[in-house]
């Protein structure tokens, strides 16, 4: 219902009209009523009680109209107490106390042919808010920056520019406005002289004077009262004045030396008062009755209306079946007469577009103008409603001064007088431009806004009101002179080109009609002019494009006058020039030609410039124009004009250092607007050549401005201002504009053949995805039917809009064969005949659908309405031309040029919401942004495409995210076929400039450069794009997977912030905290210091950029979030700040997460008042199905540090919980839990200082709040250089009971693993520490040196204990080494060397084999470095176990010792079996087994195993229990050796090894298979080198067989003297390993088929002397791009040389998939490259890859290579 935006709402108020009327022509008054709410459709409505609108399909006599009506009450079986016909027949009012449903209306409605609806009587209310008249100034016309009681200091020019306006139009009396409101006050002097008064009329003689059926209807008509007085309402209504006020804004008389001032000082008001006397609502039937006086005044008695003021209204369900047809009806009446009908927006602070629309604002008219309220700093009201798609502009409507009853002055607020604003605009416009449409109008208001922040977004163009702009817009219908070549001063020209808003007829063309005078040396036009006679055949009309060519040849320098007579150019629509069809005006134009030194001199200010005329194409070109040839030499200007019809891009291009032969000019290009302001500069783009693009968003005069470098300071209005001795030469320029234009596009049904039953109903949709405006539709139908006449079809909006396309129509006839319903159509429907072939009219109009956003569904109804016959639906299409009208905040930014400066310009993180398809190119639409990166940083861009859009609609966007560089060359790609999201990660290896684009699917290939250079893209939609530069290597958002738990982390740390597959936090099925757009969701962490607050809360707010590390190993998760908060940090320490390290960690079997954080200040200065929080608000209930959270908040009583959320329900009977959960810490720092009310924490100290228990009575079971649980933590002070870590853990559970356990268990010290108050406590039992790796070969003997060095890559010491594992049960296990390893530090243990096996001083019992096991606080590296039988053999340890190892190297002879070995991990016995594989022979060897203890080692020695044949084999180990199992080879006749771990399972089908050397160091090289399975296996294996050069080779292995090659032995394998790795891909599963000897040594490694993004190793050693041992580092990326990666070398402290360790990082780029190589050496810098340096490595890459180090000790007479041990994200090695 319409009500009283302004007003507080009534409703069952009895309301008498008892003011007095004069006798006139007797008309039935609904005199008095009374309101009710009332549901219509689902829709809570306010009424008149007991009345009724019925709108016909035409006009009726009154007779008609009482006789109808009467019928409908009778077929609806209601009594009649009243029938009132409204306006001139098309509406009736129905009086009964009948009960009606909305099923039998519509029933009737569809029966009876005359009927087109029947709805309740609704009330609508004046659009006022309480004044308070504290203003003094009428800011809205100019706004100086003036303070505003009320509203504050005004922001200067936030005004709709009036003043600049009057200069040009003031109105015309001759011009109507009609007001329909509350009435005016007739008598006030600033009102009473632009009152419209009706010429036809005698006051007061009570005779209807001009016919029209009201008498004495003077100033306009009563319509609610249906009196000729429309006087504003009486004292005491609460409503009075409004009309009044609305009048005074549009038209209050100017310059009378009294009052105020309208926008139009002259224009005439038309009163239409449709609000009863002593009523606050305006009831519906006068609505339609004052609309349809204004329609016939101006359709039948020729009064200039141009427009309505229509400012009441109230909101109303969109997307509803109720369809206020009647108003609908009323307001197309008005339009189809060229009247514009002006809305206020309301002012209910609601989003138009959503589910609640206002009214009549709303409604899908093309010609309705909806305005909001701005206040005077150009903000939005905070009262008024918006709209992107709904609300056009905004207008001033808070405190504003206007005319008031009684003859007085008022300061009011409202969106009511917003609207008036733009409808005295419009009366200027139609006062300048008498021949405007209202079209023209509108667009040219539309088209005129300034672009205000405030308004992007929430309205269609983005801006506010501006009257002086909307002048010079407006235009005429018929082609006007755009542009004109030659300017108006200029050198000698031989021809003239004109250019015309619309293509010219030539069959109506008469050179005739072209005079063109020369004033011949007096400077007068007079009897002394030349006349050049301009024949046909000089002129040449190509499209919109005219060209005269002088046929005296090149004009000589005078006066010239050019006159285009209307009379013979006019357009194919037959308008004339600069008028209509009926009409025009010629257009004259007078230019100068001078004696000038270049063919466009003098071209050097605006008034100079010379005219652009573009061809059809958009472009044109100037070639061999000189800078230097004017009179102003070095400060010679070029100025050119570009004129626009409307936004566009304009690139200009020029020509001259490269040029086939290079001139000397170094040019600079600048563009202005049509005042002279600069828009945009370009010096340098191709070398010294220069390039400018700039979108302009309105159409209208542009100017080029090319000069010389040096010279690029000048003034663009005034001649010789720049540089003297700017650069020189000759150029070439090209002009090119893309104008924004209408896209036609096609969406067909895909519902497939559809039957449609007889006497039955049918429906069938299209899904739109397309968000732009409508400009036209048709809509093609073919349906088989044998009867159509039985046939009804509507198509319907998807915002509700129905519209019949055919109604009963073609008799007894067959089928509609490709029939399309078109508006321009000559023949209607209705006259056609069956079969319908062809375009027709449609029955209704589907204009109404014009200007609405085309996304959503469509529906095509047919409705068979007889018995008998029947047919099919075999399809249907939507022919759409959509609006490329810019609507985007961020456009337009479709190039490198115009790109949307992310503002990021080193490290941080930006957030953008926005669209692909809301630019100037359509589906074509491209969103680029620009950045700054530093090198050494990495970049991180992720689009997230919403799963729905506006209205709940599905996006269907595709995204795809390019990276180009600063020239435009494509870096990355992300076009997935498999996700609609997109995600790049970029080390940045050199700094600059860089560009990210987001496109659709299928517009891939785009030139960044050029805008709209690519291809449709399959649909349009919303996202949302992160950007994020952080220092060093990150890895992208993760999903952390265990048994139990999945935790997803956003790229800016969050649990939840925009991790992949929309994982938070999720306990099998049961998902704790959503997506990151869910509206609910909150997950945040952030800290404090000084009072300066970071906070982190994935898309809502990320204020650090935090990288990612993700350290998991097999039997972990763990990942390290890190960022420097510096922003507050004084220049003095500039480089440093608070050093944030938060650590996620959990076992694979855990419910809970361990959240350790450290805080380290890394300023010269202690930072004070440091704090720590994080929070979440557990949707646990939403995710179960739940409509609503429900969640159970508690803070427990006996510790307050455990806080938990529980949700009793459906799928969760037991009470699914979430909790967090802190022990003490130490320190000095303190701890709470809080339940905090969502989405209002911002730092630490709001929970610590006021923590909140909704349940802190006895019993502590909770309260139902859904409350947003934190723990936040005071640290108090950290002094320079320190660091404080705090823990604290996130529970789960299936019941609050496990949360508890868990929590107590780490209170009680009984927790184990992750599950410990303090990980760093000496006392936990080795056992109980999480992190464990092993290898399981050792010996001591007195030859036998062992080395176990220790590597820590983390920021904090590690607790490390090294447990040697004896295979004799008689032994105990020995301690090796229980400490710690320092941060990012070295250590080690020696476990024996021949010297100390002498002494007796081994850590091991000699002679005896045993396993080592290293179990630590945190993920370390480990390696057992062995040399027995001068030979070396090693390996890394790994934490991978599993049932079944494979290996395919093994070997019996003389000389050859072989061990195969093995670890029992777990705690229970375990029976372990051996398969042998022979390379000959049988196909394999039966099984041997071996029982080993919990704990133990086991394994054989192959060499001693009788039944084992010499010469080469394989083998597999089968256990029932998960092991570890390595192979150590002794070969004392190559003098070489090599330890290798098998690989888990029976094999792989694809795997890389990035080792391999053969002709470089290697002088044999291996490479042994193993197929364990029952079919053959095809493998083929590329070898990769350096050079990116490849070799194959493939071999068969057949099932339960060994097989290889040695690589010297290939046929044509090529010894590049390069290192290179080598892949494989299989048929079936099988074990590869690669072994080789170099250096006079052997190592060997097995081909893994897993990446990892971190890789430790821990062996690291070079002498200060010599070059005795050799160290490489080989890695291999399967990435087809370069990967850039982060090695560290972690040092061993030697506190000898005053050496501490410590760390240092180089950063390395990967060549794609080839063997990439480094002299691990070379990375020792300094002073320790002088002396002997022990160290280890760490290798962290953003995406997977593989690792490898060889090492070569001339000093122990040995080699070993390994694989490193792997940590972090896992994909497939190739």
């Amino acid at each position: 219902m319409r009500k009283p935006r302004d007003l507080i709402a009534r409703t069952g108020r009895n309301a008498q009209w008892d003011g007095a009327f004069e006798a006139l022509e007797q008309r039935v008054l609904l005199s008095s009523y009374q309101t009710e709410m009332f549901t219509w459709y689902g829709q809570q409505l306010e009424v008149v009680e007991d009345s009724w609108i019925l709108t016909f399909t035409g006009r009726q006599t009154n007779e008609q109209a009482i006789a109808r009506t009467q019928q409908v009450a009778a077929a609806l079986g209601v009594p009649v107490d009243a029938v009132e016909p409204i306006g001139r027949g098309m509406w009736a009012r129905l009086r009964t106390p009948g009960t009606l449903t909305e099923g039998a209306v519509q029933a009737v409605v569809q029966q009876m042919p005359f009927l087109r609806g029947f709805q309740p009587e609704t009330v609508a209310r004046p659009t006022l808010v309480p004044n308070d008249p504290m203003f003094a100034d009428q800011w809205p016309h100019q706004n100086l920056g003036q303070f505003i009681p009320g509203s504050g200091q005004g922001l200067a020019g936030a005004d709709i520019k009036s003043t600049f306006a009057w200069d040009t139009q003031t109105g015309s009396r001759q011009v109507v406005i009609a007001v329909l409101d509350t009435g005016t006050d007739l008598v006030h002097p600033d009102l009473v002289d632009n009152l419209w008064r009706n010429p036809g009329e005698i006051p007061g003689n009570g005779i209807d004077d001009d016919g029209n059926g009201f008498i004495d209807d003077v100033f306009g008509w009563d319509a609610a009262d249906n009196d000729n007085n429309p006087q504003d309402q009486p004292p005491g209504v609460e409503s009075r004045g409004h009309g009044t006020a609305v009048a005074g804004v549009i038209g209050a008389v100017g310059n009378n030396g009294i009052g105020v001032a309208g926008v139009a000082w002259q224009v005439s008001i038309m009163t239409l008062k449709i609000f009863p006397d002593n009523q606050g609502t305006t009831p519906l039937g006068a609505q339609l009755a004052a609309l349809d006086y204004v329609a016939m005044m101006k359709t039948e008695f020729g009064v200039n209306i141009v427009a309505t003021n229509n400012s009441y209204g109230g909101l109303q369900a969109s997307g509803s079946d109720f369809w206020d047809i009647a108003m609908e009806v009323a307001i197309q009446q008005t339009t189809d007469a060229g009247i514009l009908f002006v809305a206020a927006a309301g002012n209910e602070t609601n989003d138009n577009d959503g589910q609640l629309q206002a009214y009549p604002a709303s409604y899908t008219n093309p010609f309705i103008i909806s305005v909001a309220a701005t206040d005077n700093r150009d903000q939005l009201a905070d009262f008024s409603n918006w709209g992107l798609t709904s609300v056009d502009l905004g207008a001033p409507g808070v405190r504003t001064l206007t005319t008031a009853v009684d003859g007085g002055y008022d300061f009011i607020d409202g969106t009511s007088f917003a609207s008036p604003y733009t409808a005295g605009v419009v009366a200027l416009l139609a006062s300048a431009s008498p021949f405007a449409t209202a079209q023209q109008i509108r667009d040219a208001i539309l088209s005129t806004v300034d672009p205000v922040p405030a308004l992007a977004g929430k309205t269609v163009t983005g801006g506010r009101l501006n009257a002086l702009e909307a002048l010079r817009a407006i235009g005429f219908p018929g082609p006007v002179v755009q542009a004109i070549s030659p300017g108006t001063v200029s050198g000698p020209v031989s021809q003239i080109t004109i250019a015309f808003s619309e293509p010219i007829d030539p069959a109506v063309f008469d050179a005739s009609g072209i005079i063109l005078r020369r004033a011949n040396g007096d400077g007068l036009f007079n009897g002394n002019d030349i006349t050049i006679a301009i024949p046909n055949s000089a002129v040449e009309i190509d499209g919109a494009v005219m060209r005269i060519t002088i046929p005296t040849g090149t004009l000589p320098a005078d006066l010239y006058r050019l006159t285009l007579s209307h009379q013979v150019i006019r357009d194919f629509e037959g308008n004339f020039l600069n008028g209509t069809t009926e009409s025009g005006n010629d257009e004259v134009y007078t230019f100068r030609i001078v004696a000038g030194g270049g063919p466009l001199e003098p071209n050097d200010s605006i008034a100079q410039a010379t005219t652009v005329i573009l061809d059809s194409r958009g472009t044109a070109s100037f070639t061999g124009i000189v800078i230097g040839d004017g009179a102003n030499a070095t400060r010679d200007v070029d100025i050119y004009r570009l004129t626009l019809s409307g936004p566009g891009l304009i690139t200009v291009q020029v020509d001259a250092r490269n040029l086939p032969i290079p001139s000397t000019l170094d040019s600079v290009l600048r563009l202005f607007d049509a005042s002279g302001r600069e828009l945009a500069i370009n010096d340098n783009f191709n070398g010294l050549d220069s390039r400018l693009q700039f979108f302009v968003p309105a159409g209208g005069r542009y100017y080029v401005g090319v000069s010389g470098f040096g010279n690029s300071a000048y003034n663009p209005a005034q001649v010789a201002t720049g540089t003297p001795g700017g650069s020189t030469g000759v150029y070439n320029i090209t002009f090119h504009v893309d104008e924004a234009a209408s896209e036609g596009i096609t969406y067909a049904s895909g519902d497939g053949p559809i039957p449609i039953p007889a006497q039955g109903t049918i429906t069938s949709r299209i899904f739109v995805p397309d968000v732009r405006a409508v400009q036209d539709l048709n809509v093609r139908v073919n349906i088989q039917h044998s009867y159509v006449g039985d046939l009804r079809i509507y198509l319907t909006s998807p915002t509700g809009v129905m519209i019949p396309l055919v109604l009963n129509r073609g008799g007894a006839g067959d089928d509609f064969i490709d029939t399309v319903f078109d508006d321009e159509a000559t023949q209607p429907i209705s006259a056609g005949t069956a079969p319908f072939t062809g375009s027709f009219r449609p029955e209704g109009e589907l204009e109404a659908v014009d200007r609405i956003s085309a996304e959503g569904w469509w529906t095509l109804t047919v409705v068979d309405t007889a018995p008998l016959n029947s047919g099919t639906l075999l399809g249907w299409a939507l022919e759409m031309t959509l609006d490329n009208a810019i609507s985007g905040p961020y456009e337009f930014n479709d190039t490198i040029a115009t790109a949307t400066d992310t503002q990021l310009n080193g490290t941080g993180t930006t957030a953008f919401e926005a669209r692909v398809g809301d630019g100037a190119f359509g589906r074509r639409d491209v969103d680029l942004y620009r950045f700054t990166a530093q090198a050494g940083t990495t970049v991180t861009a992720t689009v997230t495409v919403k799963p729905t859009g506006p209205n709940a609609a599905p996006n269907l966007l595709d995204a795809v995210l390019r990276l180009f560089d600063a020239q435009g060359n494509e870096l990355l790609i992300d076009a997935r076929l498999d996700s609609p999201n997109a995600t790049i990660t970029f080390p940045v290896q050199f700094a600059g400039t860089y560009y990210l684009g987001v496109s659709g699917g299928s517009n891939q290939g785009y030139d960044p450069a050029v805008g709209g250079s690519g291809v449709n893209s399959e649909a349009t939609g919303d996202y949302t794009l992160v950007v994020q530069i952080v220092g060093g290597v990150t890895d992208q958002p993760v999903v952390l997977e265990g048994d139990i738990l999945k935790v997803g982390v956003g790229q800016d740390g969050t649990i939840g912030g925009g991790a992949a597959g929309g994982v938070g936090l999720r306990r099998g099925d049961v998902e704790f905290v959503a997506a990151a757009d869910s509206p609910i969701v909150e997950s945040f962490y952030g800290a404090t210091f000084n009072g300066f607050v970071f906070r982190n809360a994935g898309s809502r707010q990320s204020d650090l950029p935090v990288s990612l590390a993700n350290q998991s190993d097999f039997s972990n998760k763990r990942l390290v979030v890190e960022g420097l908060f510096r922003a507050t940090v004084p220049q003095p320490d500039a480089n440093g700040g608070l050093l944030v390290r938060r650590a996620l960690s959990f076992g694979n079997g855990d419910g809970f997460v361990a959240v350790d954080v450290s805080l380290t200040n890394t300023t010269f200065l202690t930072m004070d008042n440091v704090g720590w929080v994080e929070g979440f608000r557990p949707t646990q209930a939403v995710n179960l199905g739940s409509p609503f959270t429900r969640t159970f908040n508690n803070v427990d009583n006996s510790t307050g540090r455990l806080v938990t959320s529980t949700y009793f329900g459906e799928g969760a009977p037991g009470g699914v919980t979430f909790g967090i959960g802190a022990p003490q810490p130490g320190g000095g720092a303190s701890v709470v839990v809080s339940v905090e009310q969502p989405d209002s924490v911002r730092d630490a100290f709001q929970v610590v200082n006021s923590p909140v228990d909704p349940d802190p009575g006895t019993f502590d079971t909770g309260v139902e709040m859904d409350g947003l649980l934190t723990v936040g933590f005071d640290i108090g002070a950290i002094a320079p250089g320190a660091t404080v870590t705090v823990r604290y853990f996130i529970f789960t559970g299936d019941t609050p009971a496990q949360v508890r356990e868990q929590f107590e268990a780490m209170e009680d010290g009984a927790g184990t693993k992750h599950l410990v108050a303090d990980p760093a406590d000496p006392s936990i039992a080795a056992e109980n520490l999480p992190y464990a790796a092993y290898y399981p070969e050792g010996y001591a003997n007195s030859r036998a040196s062992t080395f176990l060095p220790l590597n820590n890559p983390h920021h904090i010491p590690a607790r490390v204990v090294v447990i040697a594992r004896y295979e004799d049960p008689a032994l105990e296990p020995t301690v090796l080494f229980d400490g710690a390893v320092a941060a990012m530090s070295r250590g080690g243990v020696t476990i024996t060397t021949p010297e100390l096996y002498a002494a007796g001083q081994q850590l091991v019992h000699k002679d005896t084999p045993y396993a080592v096991e290293v179990l630590s606080s945190l993920p370390i590296g480990a390696t057992l470095s062995h040399f027995d039988f001068g030979i070396s053999t090693g390996q890394a340890f790994t934490s991978e176990k599993s049932t079944t190892w494979t290996f395919s190297e093994g070997f019996k002879g003389s000389g050859v010792s072989d061990f195969l070995v093995f670890y029992n991990t777990t705690d229970q016995p375990v029976k372990v079996t051996l398969t042998i594989y022979p390379e000959t022979g049988d196909a394999f060897i039966p099984q041997m087994t071996q029982e080993v203890g919990p704990r133990r080692r086991g394994g054989w020695d192959l060499s001693s195993t009788s039944f084992i044949p010499n010469g080469p084999f394989a083998m597999r180990l089968d256990a029932e229990a998960p092991i570890v199992a390595a192979l150590t080879h002794f070969d004392t006749n190559l003098g070489g050796g090599f330890a290798v771990l098998g690989l888990p399972g029976e094999g792989a089908t694809r795997g890389v090894s990035p080792e391999g050397q053969l002709g470089l160091n290697s002088q044999t090289e291996f490479v042994t298979v193993l197929n364990t399975g029952t079919q053959p296996s095809e493998v083929t294996f590329t070898f990769l080198f350096a050079n990116q050069s490849a070799f194959r080779q493939r071999i068969l292995v057949q099932p339960g067989r060994r097989s290889g090659f040695s690589v010297g032995d290939l046929p044509g394998f090529p010894k590049l003297n390069q290192p290179y790795s080598v892949s494989y891909e299989a048929s079936a599963p099988v074990s590869v390993t690669l072994s080789s000897f170099a250096f006079g040594a052997g190592a060997a490694t097995r081909f893994t088929d897993q990446a990892h993004t971190y890789w430790l190793f821990s062996e690291g050693f070079r002498p200060g002397q010599g070059s005795a041992v050799t160290e490489y580092l080989r890695l291999f990326s399967s990435s087809l791009e370069p990967v850039t990666v982060e090695i560290s070398i972690d040092f061993a402290p030697a506190p000898e040389f005053g050496d501490l360790g410590g760390r240092e990082t180089f950063r390395r780029v990967l060549t794609p998939r080839a063997a990439n190589d480094f002299d691990i050496h070379e990375f020792i810098t300094g002073a320790r490259a002088e002396r002997d340096t022990f160290y280890s490595v760490t290798v962290k890459a953003p995406t997977p890859i593989t690792a490898y180090t060889g090492r070569y000790d001339a000093f122990l007479q040995g080699g070993l290579g390994t694989l490193g041990t792997p940590l972090g994200l896992v994909l497939p090695s190739i």
